[in-house]
């Protein structure tokens, strides 16, 4: 009985560390996401104050486009 009682808390702390590190490796892999271009910059001359009333951390002009980071 105690036994079983052992490796079923073997088991469950097992499976919670698995689900740690994958709900880690996703959150890693979100945060890569390339940016989000929403037009020309002569568009948005505010290029981080427009991706920051979309809710997202800056923005920056690529290529005369203003792309949003976050």
């Amino acid at each position: 009985m105690a036994r079983s009682l052992v490796s079923m808390i073997s088991l469950n702390v097992i499976l919670a560390l698995a689900a740690m590190v994958i709900v880690l490796f996703s959150l890693g892999v979100s945060s890569k996401l390339p940016p989000t271009c929403y037009g020309a910059c002569a568009e948005f001359p505010d290029c981080t104050a427009h991706c920051k009333i979309l809710g997202l951390l800056t923005g920056k002009c690529l290529q005369d486009f203003c792309c949003c980071f976050g």
